[in-house]
């Protein structure tokens, strides 16, 4: 049963209505400075019994000494959100019983710049703590005092730029930290040496740029609970520091890396990985090694053109977000289990219309992956369009933009199969005609490649005659491909050679090291 409670202020006739159901009081939007007073003259007359306080939307500007009177001893949660506060005295919380009792303290959307020297201190019994969106420029250690049970803690939106070593010493309990959305620009070394319990550390929104570089580097590796670390929309140009290796989520967008941290490959318990929006260009093999848990990953919106086949072999993804890059070629997608996938974007790229993306987004529509953006997925197509000029027909080479959801396999007459099991040590591409493998293509791949590669395709020419070409791949990368069919010619670690032999219908693919053993 819901109880409304008229509550008259004297001494300018302001009315106010609080709302009283299952042991919570509510007075929203009453504009009454002194309600406090009210509640605790007539609070025993009503036999009321308190246990959730929220004072919202008022105009209270400042807690004054004993602001809770001892009728107000039985709160266990108490709100003043929304409110004018600008100062807190030392000894507004010390009621006879308030300070054993209160448990969860909110004071977001105030105007606190600082607290008054252990004016929380005596709320010993205290679990979680809010003071997001006020007006706070610096933490030190008398601003949060001794809180043993403190388990949340949230600065959120506030205009913080330093943080004493020492700030939050007196909580050794802590678990949930939150700092984001501030102007904090470093941290002392040893700032989270006093939270070994902590579990959640969200320093986004930040202008955080030289705290992870080798000479700069906190200590994160020590804290073996932590589970979330979210370091996105910061200046961050660099992380070699180590982390902490029960890391289940790392957000790390909107920064200047460069390059997937090596520090990564140690989190085997790393579930939720997000390198969005930042300058990455190319993925190896080795950049997602031993993330063997690792299901969601989002690289979109990098500068991404290329990626090794078998960067993500050993992550059971369900969510890949590519979207929003320069990406030409799906192959890498071919060694995802597709058992386990379910939501991709790879919108907004540069894919080349080929019999591979035809088969790949087909395979995968048929597991039941669902396409993020589909409508603004689309491939390059190279084929002839003709136009009319002047009083003559000219033929002129563009390319065709093609929907996803326009794709099928005889769109790109694609007439090859491709053998269920594709594998980095053998593979077989089976076609009509030895004749779909281009010339023109041969001799684009010998233009502008070193001189050792044009004479390992001759001696592979002259000795052996079913081989076609054979080529050494440098660092990793595309060395061509053929545009009919969409193979790639190779795409293997740096120092290995691929040979491409023919035979009289098919083509078999086979790897080998410099001296000739197969791989």
């Amino acid at each position: 049963m819901q109880i409304l409670i008229a509550v008259v202020v004297s001494a300018d006739q302001q009315m106010g209505v609080c709302s009283f159901f299952d042991h919570d009081l509510v007075c929203t939007g009453s504009k009454m400075p002194n309600i406090t007073r009210f509640l605790n003259n007539n609070l025993p007359k009503m036999g009321l019994k308190i246990r959730k306080l929220i004072i919202r939307d008022n105009l209270i500007v400042k807690l004054i000494d004993r602001f809770f009177g001892p009728r107000l001893s039985s709160i266990e949660t108490l709100i003043l959100d929304e409110n004018r506060m600008y100062e807190i005295l030392p000894l507004a919380f010390r009621s006879t019983n308030f300070k054993t009792n209160l448990k969860h303290l909110s004071i977001k959307y105030n105007r606190l710049k600082f607290l008054e020297l252990k004016s929380l201190e005596s709320l010993i019994e205290l679990e979680s703590l809010d003071l997001s969106w006020n007006r706070f420029k610096n933490i030190d250690r008398k601003t949060l005092g001794h809180m043993p049970k403190l388990i949340r803690l949230s600065m959120r939106n506030n205009f913080l730029i330093n943080i004493d070593q020492n700030s939050f010493s007196g909580l050794p309990n802590l678990k949930y930290l939150d700092l984001s959305g501030n102007r904090i620009e470093n941290l002392d070394r040893g700032i989270f040496d006093p939270l070994p319990k902590l579990e959640l550390l969200n320093l986004s929104h930040n202008v955080i740029s030289i705290i992870f570089r080798p000479s700069h580097s906190i200590k994160l590796c020590f804290l073996c609970h932590l589970k979330h670390l979210d370091l996105s929309f910061n200046n961050l140009e660099f992380l070699d520091s180590a982390l902490p290796r029960n890391l289940q989520s790392l957000f790390l967008g909107k920064n200047l890396l460069t390059n997937v941290p090596k520090s990564i490959r140690q989190l085997g318990s790393l579930k939720i990985f997000n390198f969005s929006s930042n300058f990455l260009s190319e993925i190896n093999n080795r950049d997602f090694i031993n993330l063997i848990d690792l299901q969601k990953l989002d690289l979109s919106k990098n500068r991404l053109s290329s990626m090794d086949l078998d960067c993500f072999k050993e992550n059971p993804l369900q969510e890949l977000y590519l979207n929003e890059n320069r990406l030409i070629d799906l192959t890498p997608l071919r060694f995802i289990d597709q058992s386990l996938i379910r939501k991709i974007d790879i919108s907004n790229n540069l894919w080349s219309c080929t019999c591979s993306w035809a088969h790949l987004s087909t395979s995968l529509k048929n597991a039941g992956v669902t396409f993020k953006n589909e409508n603004s997925t689309f491939c390059q197509s190279s084929r002839q369009i003709e136009s009319l000029s002047s009083s003559k027909n000219v033929t002129n080479h563009h390319k065709l933009s093609v929907p996803m959801i326009e794709i099928d396999q005889n769109f790109f007459d694609c007439k090859e199969k491709v053998a269920e099991n594709v594998d980095l040590k053998w593979s077989f591409v089976v076609q009509e005609k030895k004749d779909d493998f281009s010339m023109n293509n041969i001799s684009r791949l010998i233009h502008n490649y070193k001189w050792t590669s044009i004479i390992l395709i001759l001696i592979c020419v002259i000795i052996i005659p079913s081989c076609l070409i054979c080529i050494m791949c440098e660092k990793g990368r595309f060395l061509g491909h053929d545009e009919k069919c969409g193979h790639k010619f190779a795409k293997i670690g740096g120092g290995r050679l691929m040979i491409l032999k023919m035979h009289d219908n098919a083509a078999q693919t086979l790897l080998m090291h410099k001296n000739g053993t197969l791989v």
